[in-house]
């Protein structure tokens, strides 16, 4: 069964609901495309750890390597 992740994105103003994404690369591809229209966005797991997290439009985490 495919893991569930949550986004949890802010447009710099107002902080969205979260959206619920199943699997890990529909929710990469998610923060991916939606990176450029919401300047901050974290990515959870199902346990609530961070697994991606954007700031002003920028993947931050990971750190690239």
């Amino acid at each position: 069964m495919a893991e569930i992740f949550k986004a949890h994105c802010s447009n710099g103003i107002n902080r969205l609901p979260h959206i619920k994404i199943v699997g890990e690369d529909e929710a990469i591809r998610y923060v991916i495309l939606k990176k450029e229209t919401y300047a901050e966005i974290i990515l959870e797991d199902s346990r609530g750890c961070t697994v991606m997290k954007v700031e002003n439009h920028e993947i931050v985490f990971p750190e690239k390597s």
